[in-house]
């Protein structure tokens, strides 16, 4: 199938999870899908055929130059890999195997999987410091990534993002399956004893932690951004949540290829904006609306609207420009050298793609 993905609109896959050893994975049934949440039940349990053998596939497989394949790696599902020592050995296994013979472009290493025996060992900061400092010392020469929980306390994810910068990681994907239950439809959780969600339950949570630690790490750290995406408006989201790149899993199953296109479109044309600019000290509501009134016929170009000194807006200002950036007539970039008054324009900072608290000069 990877050779087929390049045709579809993709520009890479990512591979796995694979495990030292082979895996049967759990007791049936592995996957149920919950149409009316959007959503599917994973209790899969790793299934694969062991590092070794999926190796010679991922070499023999055809795919143009500019399409990556990466790898995610896990921790086998048995007794062997239940306690952490032996759970760090079976991800360096994978790694130096991957590493020697050339498969993949990058590596992800999947601390998340909740359908794993023993659970998840290293989504505790000291547990996932031990296992980093290992693999550190395997020098890998191709990017490493982390996929993180999406479950965990903000404290928590924090100090995991913590410790993957002080190791050499050049990112982390945003996130693996939600544990809450409660998100699905009603009707449908009957079905859930044990496994993780996906799909839709994951949006908003994922969406919210990206914002999160885009903020918290700031820019030359890649973020990819996973769950919940059925739409182009929904990949958008992650975007401009902070996300570098997007994936898709769920969603390609319940929309099929199509959303490839679709989403491609749209980001095209948000790549293809008409750009203005404004001083909020001079800017009024006839400037705004004549921005916001220009003919969509003859200009259907998505608008981004530069605000400089926005920490002048009054309530009115405000309240007169939110309802076009709540409804992505209006892309804002807001911009001021001083303090501003949050509780004034909060909600508007908020939905700012940039915001800058410094000199424009530097």
């Amino acid at each position: 199938i990877i050779s087929v993905l390049p045709s579809v609109g993709f520009g890479g896959v990512e591979v796995g999870s694979v495990t030292a050893r082979a895996s049967r994975g759990n007791d049936a049934p592995q996957l149920i899908r919950l149409p009316r949440s959007r959503s599917i039940l994973v209790n899969k349990g790793l299934k694969n055929d062991g590092v070794d053998a999926i190796i010679p596939r991922i070499l023999a497989a055809k795919v143009p130059d500019d399409f990556v394949v990466g790898v995610s790696v896990a921790r086998t599902n048995d007794k062997e890999s239940a306690g952490e020592e032996e759970g760090i050995d079976d991800y360096c296994y994978s790694l130096r195997a991957l590493h020697k013979a050339g498969a993949g472009r990058y590596y992800t290493l999947n601390i998340s999987c909740p359908n794993s025996f023993t659970g998840e060992l290293f989504t505790s900061a000291p547990a996932l410091e031990r296992l980093l400092t290992a693999v550190d010392l395997l020098a890998l020469t191709k990017p490493l990534y982390i996929k993180l929980p999406i479950s965990l306390p903000w404290e928590e994810l924090r100090a995991l993002v913590d410790v993957i910068r002080a190791h050499r990681v050049s990112g982390v994907i945003v996130g693996n399956l939600h544990k809450n239950y409660a998100l699905l439809a009603e009707s449908e959780q009957t079905y859930c004893k044990k496994g993780g969600i996906s799909g839709a339950p994951c949006r908003n949570t994922s969406t919210e932690l990206i914002t999160k630690i885009r903020a918290y790490v700031g820019s030359g750290f890649t973020i990819i951004g996973c769950g919940g995406i059925f739409s182009p408006e929904h990949a958008l989201e992650k975007i401009c949540a902070g996300a570098n790149l997007t994936q898709l899993i769920t969603g390609m199953i319940y929309e099929g290829p199509a959303l490839l296109s679709r989403i491609a479109r749209i980001y095209a044309k948000a790549l293809n904006a008409k750009f203005y600019e404004l001083s909020a000290v001079s800017a009024g509501k006839d400037d705004i609306k004549r921005i916001l009134d220009e003919s969509t016929m003859l200009d259907p170009r998505p608008k981004v609207l530069f605000l400089d000194e926005i920490h002048r807006f009054n309530k009115a200002q405000q309240d007169f420009l939110l309802p076009s950036v709540e409804s992505g007539r209006l892309t804002l970039i807001g911009a001021t050298t001083e303090n501003p008054s949050f509780e004034i324009i909060s909600a508007l900072l908020s939905r700012s793609r940039v915001f800058v608290l410094k000199s424009l000069t530097e």
